[in-house]
């Protein structure tokens, strides 16, 4: 075989080799697309066949259907989750009436009978015994009826988590598959985190003050399979594959309802432009209620219950700083196992005792050492997460605390070293993070009036003279900010970040 032989050989083996690559990552998209919706039915108790219409009776109707006088909708007691309008519960149950017939006689004597047709909707929604409450919400683990958090009465959507069928004794190790592969996603984290769904299952009203963010820093580790295990487990409660970001950005979370467990499959909030989001996200985890705003739907408030379980590849998933409070992190540098353990592990999905050995496990799990309301470790991961998720800003705000040479800075002046404007209003909050105080009042320095912000000796400059400011502010002279800083890290001899 000559040179141009083998190079062409060669040449085909490496196109070939690419287009196996390419037909296999295509595959895996698609089983794992059909993972998330199949999760997605099962996270919402639903059936994969389709009924047909139903008949029922109005003293069926009478037992089942309750009004709710918030936004004119029927909320239907054997599946608790489904409210429809008025108009869709009358067209939902159309097949549903029965005749009633009437016997009257003529001038002659004679027995006319007709029929007319009652529709059972219509019969029960002017029904004297029609049951109906003010409006709904959720309360996990509180009775049918409540008081809304307005006080109101309310139907209370929670139902109780779905029975799994008993298992035999020798069936119960199987929930030892689940805890050794949350060893090779949550490491060292593994018993805090089972504690931690051993949780929701124990006590579901009782909201931690935490979320769990799971860093892994290769894919295909198989975390979609612990999201899949959850979402069969507590199965009708769980947002899988939640969109966090789409929330944010419309508003609309009705997604959320119902709901004790919500999972993000990526996310990457952090970095650049992460201030958009960031107040927002401070208080989905921990909020004592929640106004849930589902589109097409009237807006009710619900008692939050909700964890949050986020899985991403990237270390700047979600904005934290030293101060959080939300979330417990884990960052695993795992390799991906054979394709031999993930066969096995996908094979248990669809076993009803390997579900029910999980929801036995964290049924039965002792969990008197588990604080909900503790304040998350400042881990490594977490530390790490931190630094990584600062935005370029951020870090350039740090570098002037650090090393700009006077402790008075105009604001103009850090929009020149941040390569920014006054119309960024991100501005603000990365100079309050880095410690930089705001002085109250304008100054004039340079001619000219502008706002200024202290970066150290705060109570020393708060208390000082307009004049004193100004002199500080102006010690930097002619030079530019960026040389002004420039400089100064130079002459520590650091390098700028």
């Amino acid at each position: 075989m000559n040179n141009h032989q083998h190079i062409a050989r060669h040449s085909n083996y490496l196109e070939k080799k690419e287009w196996v690559k390419q037909v296999n990552e295509r595959e895996n998209k698609s089983q794992r697309l059909q993972l998330i919706n199949l999760n997605r039915v099962i996270g919402n108790d639903l059936s994969e066949e389709i009924p047909i219409t139903e008949k029922i009776s109005l003293a069926n109707a009478l037992l089942r259907f309750v009004y709710i006088n918030k936004g004119s909708r029927v909320a239907d007691l054997e599946n608790i989750g489904r409210d429809l309008r008025v108009d869709e519960f009358h067209n939902c149950y159309i097949a549903s009436h029965h005749f009633l017939e009437n016997t009257t006689r003529d001038d002659k004597g004679n027995e006319k009978s007709t029929k007319t047709v009652k529709q059972v909707t219509k019969e029960w929604f002017t029904s004297e015994d029609r049951k109906q409450v003010d409006t709904q919400t959720f309360k996990a683990g509180d009775q049918l009826m409540v008081l809304d958090p307005e006080g109101k009465t309310a139907l209370n959507l929670w139902n109780g988590f779905r029975e799994h069928p008993e298992i035999k004794e020798s069936e119960m190790s199987l929930a030892s598959i689940f805890i050794d592969h949350c060893q090779l996603i949550f490491g060292g984290s593994t018993n805090k985190f089972i504690d931690w769904l051993a949780h929701i299952q124990q006590k579901p009203g009782e909201l931690p003050h935490y979320g769990w963010i799971s860093i892994a820093t290769n894919t295909g580790l198989g975390r979609n399979w612990i999201a899949s295990v959850l979402t069969r487990v507590f199965a009708g409660y769980v947002a899988p594959s939640f969109d966090l970001p789409l929330m944010l950005e419309t508003g609309f979370n009705g997604g959320l309802s119902r709901k004790v467990l919500a999972i993000v499959d990526e996310i990457q909030e952090g970095g650049n432009g992460q201030w958009k989001h960031a107040q927002k996200l401070k208080t989905i985890v921990n909020q004592e209620f929640r106004t849930m705003n589902p589109k097409c739907a009237p807006m009710h408030t619900e008692y939050n219950a909700c964890r949050w379980l986020v899985f991403s590849n990237h270390l700047n998933a979600i904005p934290l700083d030293e101060t959080d409070r939300r979330f417990e992190v884990a960052i695993i540098e795992a390799q991906p196992q054979s394709q031999s353990y993930y066969s096995n592990l996908y094979s248990h999905l669809e076993n009803p005792a390997f579900i029910a050995s999980v929801a036995n496990l964290l049924k039965t799990r002792n969990i008197q050492g588990f604080n909900p309301g503790a304040r998350p470790e400042l881990s490594e991961s977490k530390k790490r997460m931190i630094e990584e998720s600062k935005s370029e800003s951020q870090k350039l705000a740090e570098e002037i605390v650090k090393f700009w040479p006077f402790d008075v800075i105009i604001l103009d002046d850090i929009y020149e070293i941040l390569t920014t404007t006054s119309a960024d209003k991100s501005v603000r909050p990365i100079c309050d993070q880095a410690g930089m105080v705001s002085y109250p009042t304008s100054l004039r320095v340079f001619g000219n009036k502008h706002r200024c912000r202290i970066i150290r000796n705060h109570d020393k400059w708060i208390s000082s003279s307009s004049g004193e400011l100004r002199n500080e502010a102006e010690k930097r002279g002619c030079k530019s900010a960026k040389d002004v800083i420039l400089d100064a890290i130079e002459k520590a001899g650091s390098i700028p970040i």
